[in-house]
């Protein structure tokens, strides 16, 4: 805690507190646990973005909602009503899709989500034509093919 005096007054916040504490409340049991207020909208394919991980929402509306995200859970509110809670993801997961387990496979899988680009960062370090003409994709000399076709520095060609 704070051991230099502040404001104009010039208190102490740690000698502030040492005084104040024995006039502190413990807090009554039945008190919720604190959670932070989110104001997401569903998606078209009934999934509510929420730290960069997708859940399912049931039912078929696709407005606006409520989520709160408590420590170690999500609860997500449709018109005042708790929809369906989640445990929350570990830190570090990402673009995850989280279902309840019963509900059915969905028919479609949403395509505007970010992918891992891993596999076409090692394609385009492979040799083969220039690189050029791997990024535009075209092949060159294409009546479409806008590029600048030259060697690249790196590559000697």
């Amino acid at each position: 805690m704070e051991q230099r005096p502040q404001g104009k007054a010039g208190l102490i916040p740690a000698q502030a507190f040492e005084h104040e504490v024995h006039f502190l409340q413990p807090l009554p049991p039945y008190l919720p646990a604190p959670y932070l207020i989110l104001e997401r909208s569903v998606d078209e394919y009934g999934y509510v973005a929420v730290d960069a991980n997708y859940y399912w929402v049931p039912g078929t509306g696709r407005g606006r909602l409520t989520v709160l995200r408590y420590e170690d859970q999500l609860q997500i509110y449709v018109a005042g009503q708790l929809a369906i809670q989640y445990a929350l993801a570990p830190d570090g997961v990402r673009n995850q899709q989280f279902d309840p387990p019963d509900k059915p496979a969905a028919h479609a899988q949403p395509r505007h989500r970010p992918q891992p680009s891993d596999e076409e960062e090692k394609a385009l370090a492979r040799p083969g034509p220039p690189r050029s003409a791997r990024v535009c994709g075209l092949p060159p000399g294409h009546p479409g093919d806008t590029c600048v076709t030259r060697p690249c520095a790196d590559s000697g060609r």
